[in-house]
């Protein structure tokens, strides 16, 4: 085994490439679904139960994407991301941080597009950086397919007042990784992760949000 959750999926690393387990764990049965890669994960299988319905693709979808997105230039990172005057807002956080509190205020703005509250993808493309919305909301239920240039990347906190706070490079990087979806027990493809984060820290400035949960964080952030 190269990852074991104690309760939702262990990886294998196998001859043949890697084997991902997901057992039922609400309902004792010893296994939901399981999945096979090759070894540079650019095929996969997925073998799941007899009978499910809906079919539960969690949490083979988001791995799967994350292996890729390490290898091709990308990050899959807990975030919301706001598409506005056709600039990315990017707004990085841990669960509870306030993500989808920030989508659902920016929701009310006309113009302005939610590409998720819980998940989304940066890609380094030419001439910069590109945001993607991806299908895995969060309790705002905000997801959209379209992709926007970043504009400008945040670190979200709860505060008594709506404040930035510049981070350095090696703060900024630890803030952005910590709050991103990356195969630790990949050698190789962590190190392609860890570069990517470090690259776009150097690119871009990250700012520590501090934000008090109402209308006026949205006024304070346009321009």
């Amino acid at each position: 085994p190269l990852f074991e959750t104690g309760t939702t999926w262990t990886l294998y690393e196998t001859q043949a490439g890697y084997l991902l387990t997901m057992p039922a764990v609400a309902s004792k049965r010893p296994m939901r679904q399981w999945a096979r890669f090759n070894t540079d994960f650019q095929e996969a299988e997925l073998f799941i139960e007899r009978n499910s319905l809906p079919i539960p693709i969690y949490p083979f979808d988001q791995l799967w994407a994350m292996h890729l997105l390490a290898q091709q230039g990308g990050l899959l990172c807990h975030s919301c991301a706001v598409a506005y005057e056709g600039q990315g807002l990017l707004f990085l956080g841990h669960s509870g941080g306030g993500k989808s509190t920030m989508a659902r205020l920016w929701s009310s703005i006309p113009g302005a597009t939610i590409l998720s509250d819980e998940r989304i993808i940066i890609r380094q493309e030419a001439g910069g950086y590109r945001l993607y919305g991806t299908p895995w909301s969060g309790e705002g239920k905000f997801s959209s397919p379209m992709a926007v240039p970043l504009k400008r990347l945040y670190i979200l906190a709860h505060g008594p007042v709506n404040a930035m706070t510049p981070l350095s490079r090696s703060a900024a990087t630890a803030a952005v990784l910590t709050r991103s979806l990356v195969p630790f027990w990949h050698r190789a493809l962590m190190d392609h992760s860890l570069q990517f984060v470090t690259t776009l820290c150097r690119d871009y400035p990250v700012n520590q949000l501090e934000f008090v949960p109402d209308q006026r964080i949205v006024e304070f952030l346009q321009p």
